[in-house]
């Protein structure tokens, strides 16, 4: 707590940074996925469908990382051999 009192200002200043960085993507997400999820709920058919995409989309993200995370630990993409 005393690090805190003491930069209450860096803090303070990097929370804002950090709410302007994400406010865009959070009203970007909602003011996207708003209409597909009343166009969803309006129409029955397309649930199954809409509801596959999104959970196609949610795993690109983790995949993405899987990845990306090798290179920069510097370790194998692949599992160590048994000896």
């Amino acid at each position: 707590m005393e690090w805190f009192f003491a930069n209450w200002e860096l803090v303070g200043s990097l929370t804002l940074d950090h709410m302007r960085i994400s406010l865009i993507p959070i009203v970007l997400g909602f003011l996207i996925s708003l209409p597909i999820g009343w166009f969803a709920q309006r129409v029955p058919a397309t649930r199954g469908l809409v509801l596959g995409g999104v959970g196609i989309l949610y795993t690109v993200p983790s995949l993405a990382l899987f990845m990306l995370l090798p290179p920069v630990l510097g370790i194998s993409q692949f599992s160590p051999k048994q000896t």
